[in-house]
């Protein structure tokens, strides 16, 4: 089983039906938003330093992820994890990973931080498993992770 990780810019380029269905049937909402967002353009992924990728295995769909930019009035731009999904059947292979790796490999020429909200325990151990901490007195994130590397 082969991982494929590809940076959308063709939001149609894969069927997203199945995905949002099964999120919404564990109670996840943010696959709906990304869909809802992109196609209104309200976020398209692709201001400087936002991306969003696709993992395809065997040339299904299997996850998702995004990384989009926090503007901060006279504080340098951060990054922030968006709209990660692995759909069930897809878990345990590594594409969590995959996608992560990608996230936080373009974060890292773009800015010194790396937040992201999860209430979820499997993938609160995962983003740990990339470096994130708790974010403590945090109101805009949960977890955060410090970027070291070239930043503009």
């Amino acid at each position: 089983m082969t991982i494929m990780i590809r940076r959308l810019t063709d939001w149609e380029a894969y069927d997203w039906t199945d995905m949002i269905a099964e999120s919404m049937s564990e109670g996840y909402r943010h696959v709906g938003r990304l869909a809802l967002d992109y196609e209104a353009g309200a976020n398209r992924f692709d201001r400087a330093g936002e991306a969003l990728f696709a993992a395809e295995i065997d040339g299904e769909l299997a996850g998702a992820g995004g990384l989009s930019r926090i503007e901060r009035a006279g504080l340098p731009a951060i990054g922030r994890v968006r709209r990660v999904y692995v759909m069930p059947r897809f878990r345990r292979f590594g594409v969590g990973s995959a996608l992560m790796r990608e996230v936080v490999a373009l974060a890292s020429l773009h800015y010194e931080e790396l937040v992201l909200r999860t209430d979820n325990p499997a993938a609160d151990a995962l983003y740990a498993s990339f470096g994130f901490r708790k974010a403590k007195d945090r109101e805009d994130a949960t977890h955060v992770l410090r970027l070291e590397g070239n930043k503009p």
